[in-house]
């Protein structure tokens, strides 16, 4: 599992992305996993931050990590997708998201490139 760790804006998102994925930004489909974020909607900087990965070209799938009952769910999700971003925010409340229903498993053993934020 190709990772980026992102601590400040979407930089490095574009040259991550094109190494691992052979296809154009208008043909890539990245998983927002958007649970870090949901404390904080409404704000300035979770809309931006997403509104800078789509104005990247890509096409979003947003997806809520703990509306999963099951881990298996969950891969049904991923093995759609061409990469994964974990929004920032709250990770208090994306650890929870994902253990408790094995999510976080999931996505360790997934093979998508994964991106992830922090506020």
């Amino acid at each position: 599992m190709p990772l980026l760790l992102l601590s400040l804006g979407i930089g490095a998102v574009q040259d991550f992305i094109s190494t691992h994925v052979d296809r154009v930004p208008g043909e890539i489909d990245i998983g927002y996993i958007n649970d870090a974020s949901l404390p904080y909607s409404g704000e300035e900087f979770v809309a931006a931050e997403r509104e800078q990965l789509a104005a990247l070209g890509y096409s979003l799938t947003d997806i809520t990590a703990g509306d999963h009952d099951q881990a298996g769910t969950f891969r049904s999700v991923l093995d759609e997708l061409d990469a994964v971003y974990v929004a920032g925010g709250n990770t208090f409340v994306l650890m929870s998201a994902f253990g408790r229903n094995g999510t976080g498993n999931v996505l360790v053993e997934n093979d998508s490139p994964i991106l992830i934020a922090s506020p």
